[in-house]
């Protein structure tokens, strides 16, 4: 795995892109296996799966992958910008309504849409709630 080579080298911060990707398929247990190899691993979750029109076995796909890495591991990103596609602020509110419809606390969303990217810029995080 390259993260563990990327960790090795000494490389401290590792954002793990695109996990759940077709490409990637990352399965829940690899997610949990590569950020586990460093407090400052993260996998960057996109909003695509917060759309309205997202089919309910993505969602479950991504608050199972975002489970598997557990919130302090977990990086949620808009990911948009092309033609056609949501407000970056619009796509972030929505993947937020989905996590709460799907049992994510304020806390949590905080740590994942705030906290941890404080953390990767290396800036003093927001206060949480």
């Amino acid at each position: 795995m390259m993260i563990k080579a990327a960790v090795s080298a000494g490389v401290k911060h590792i954002i793990v892109t695109h996990p759940l990707l077709d490409v990637v398929e990352m399965t829940d247990e690899q997610i949990k296996e590569a950020v586990s190899l460093g407090p400052e691993v993260y996998a960057e979750f996109t909003s695509q799966f917060g759309l309205p029109t997202a089919a309910p076995e993505m969602v479950k796909r991504y608050v199972s992958g975002i489970r598997a890495a557990g919130v302090e591991h977990s990086v949620l990103t808009s990911d948009t910008g092309q033609l056609g596609s949501p407000f970056q602020p619009d796509a972030l509110a929505n993947v937020a309504r989905t996590l709460r419809k799907n049992g994510f606390t304020e806390h949590e969303l905080d740590i994942m849409l705030k906290v941890n990217q404080a953390k990767i810029l290396g800036i003093a995080p927001p206060p949480s709630r």
